[in-house]
């Protein structure tokens, strides 16, 4: 009896090694794959801003004021957008100096001024366009990735606050 009770123990034991095994590798393979997003991102992502900062259109001046909203996550994979959008805000102010960023703070305080405190998130375009007018911001930048598989798609879209005129659209492919 003791025997059988020893072997089932032991067969136990077994069968959670090998299931706690898989998921240790499981685990490697997404942190691997998601700093292999990152890589790629990053990659992209400073094309894109290169490209509309180079872009005849847009005049950036000293002290111009952005507002970048949180990235868009239109796909099936967990992403950090807060990540991602600093990795883009990062991008901008590398490429020029002469950018200033909206805070979350102020929007908040712009957002409980309008009575707009019970929105949390700023996917409306118009509403976003309202914040930004209502804080002197001069371009509104609004970023999503989509697709279900590879390659994956980054979408930048520039908007001119004060007209509400796209002047800035791209969409890039980048694998995971």
């Amino acid at each position: 009896m003791i025997k059988h009770l020893l072997s089932m123990l032991c067969i136990v034991i077994f069968i959670n090694s090998c299931s706690t095994v898989k998921k240790i590798e499981e685990n490697l393979i997404n942190k691997t794959k998601s700093s292999s997003i990152f890589l790629n991102f990053d990659d992209v992502t400073e094309s894109i801003i290169i490209d509309f900062l180079k872009y005849k259109n847009m005049f950036i001046f000293d002290n111009s004021l952005f507002f970048v909203n949180v990235l868009k996550n239109d796909t099936n994979n967990i992403i950090d957008t807060k990540k991602l959008t600093n990795i883009i805000k990062y991008k901008i102010s590398k490429n020029t100096h002469h950018v200033h960023f909206i805070t979350d703070k102020t929007i908040k305080k712009s957002k409980k001024k309008l009575g707009l405190s019970n929105i949390t998130n700023l996917t409306n375009i118009s509403t976003a366009i309202l914040l930004s007018r209502n804080n002197h911001v001069k371009y509104y930048l609004e970023s999503y990735i989509s697709g279900d598989h590879d390659p994956l798609s980054l979408t930048v879209k520039l908007i001119l606050v004060e007209t509400g005129e796209i002047i800035f659209l791209k969409t890039k492919k980048f694998y995971l």
